[in-house]
Formats: C-alpha cells, structure tokens, sequence
C-alpha cells in the first residue's frame, strides 16, 4: 500500500513543509531515514484529504529513528487523523 507523508525539511536554512506518497511496496520506514531524517517529526497515513497542505501540527507526532523497522512500527500506531492536524489553504470545509 501506498502511503502519503508529511513532514518538514530545511532546504538552504529554510524550512518548507513537504508532503510525498510512497510508492506501493516501498518500505517506509527506510524512506523516513532519508526524506525526512532521523529525529525529524513526521505523520503518515493511506490517505489524506485532496487540498493544498500548507502546514502541520508535529505535537505528539512521531519521531524518524534510524531502524526501519521502528519507523514502520510508529506508523502503525499513527491513531491521529489527518484532518486534525494539517493545515489546509483554503480550509478544509
């Protein structure tokens, strides 16, 4: 299954918020390493809401480690639901 997620990354000291759908079978949680980092905040989901993402709560979101297999495992327990913590331009209605 494909994933989409959300997190921020600083490109040239500026920090932008970045949002990806995985491809299906991609390992997730390696990617994490990578795009956004270890220790970086991130929120994943199968699905979320079509608009343009401008920004999003990280409060109690999860945390990248460096082990896939944790990532995978703090995606798993993602209860959060998308609509609560990104933020949309125009608001979601």
């Amino acid at each position: 299954m494909d994933m989409k997620v959300v997190c921020e990354i600083t490109i040239g000291g500026v920090t932008i918020i970045r949002h990806y759908t995985t491809a299906a079978g991609v390992n997730v949680g390696s990617v994490l390493r990578n795009i956004p980092g270890v220790g970086k905040p991130f929120w994943a989901w199968p699905t979320i809401p079509a608009g343009q993402v401008v920004g999003a709560d990280f409060n109690g979101a999860p945390v990248v480690s460096s082990n896939p297999a944790a990532n995978n495992a703090a995606i798993a327990a993602i209860t959060t639901l998308p609509e609560d913590v990104l933020i949309y331009d125009p608001p979601l209605q």
